[in-house]
């Protein structure tokens, strides 16, 4: 996924869910501290997203652009309507997002996670699953 693709995300998500403000987490939130990133890191076709002041919308976003979506066909890439606890993230973490609004967005705002931050929350995610698939001893 581009940033062009990440911003048309964010467009279509406040066109769906009628929101101004979205968080973007997950692989893709690299985007908004590094705008071209070398292709390894855009591999990805999703970006999870979720409204910030009305995460209950995310359903929205996931079933009107959302993988197998009409949206999802036609581009190549979705976004998947996520929720506040999909990501493990350290305090203050909001303080340190990279905002993404410009005219791609129709000014609507995606705030992307920084990048410790967003290392932060794979590392701790992948320790989760580690932890809850380890064998008993």
């Amino acid at each position: 996924m581009t940033r062009e693709e990440l911003e048309h995300i964010i467009r279509a998500s406040a066109d769906v869910t009628d929101q101004y403000e979205f968080i973007i987490v997950g692989s893709q939130s690299i985007l908004g501290a590094v705008p071209n990133p070398d292709p390894v890191f855009t591999a990805s076709a999703e970006a999870d997203i979720y409204p910030l002041h009305a995460p209950g919308l995310a359903d929205k976003i996931d079933g009107a652009i959302g993988e197998g979506s009409q949206f999802h066909e036609q581009n190549g890439y979705y976004a998947q309507g996520v929720g506040p606890d999909t990501a493990i993230l350290p305090d203050g973490w909001f303080h340190r997002v990279h905002r993404v609004q410009n005219g791609n967005t129709n000014g609507r705002v995606g705030y992307c996670l920084d990048l410790p931050d967003l290392f932060m929350s794979k590392a701790a995610r992948a320790g989760t699953r580690i932890a809850s698939s380890a064998w008993p001893c």
